[in-house]
């Protein structure tokens, strides 16, 4: 999924392993239930989802970020989850 992204510079990514230093750490995405959920209309023939009062997918444990060691480890699982 990430391949996909010009910015991200995946080779990186999965040298530095961060995304499963995340998950080692306890990192989950919580998805929305369907009562979260918000689709907005934009004038144009696209449809905007999000969830209400946040961001579409958010830590399901915003702590867990903390349990990861290295400022560097910490922002490149960031970039990478979100």
């Amino acid at each position: 999924m990430l391949a996909g992204n010009e910015r991200i510079d995946l080779a990186k990514i999965k040298k530095a392993k961060c995304v499963d230093v995340a998950y080692a750490a306890g990192v989950r995405l919580d998805a929305p239930t369907a009562d979260q959920l918000e689709f907005v209309t934009t004038g144009n023939p696209e449809v905007v989802i999000r969830r209400k009062g946040g961001n579409l997918f958010m830590p399901a444990d915003p702590s867990a970020f903390q349990k990861i060691k290295g400022d560097e480890t910490q922002m490149c699982a960031g970039i990478a989850i979100a």
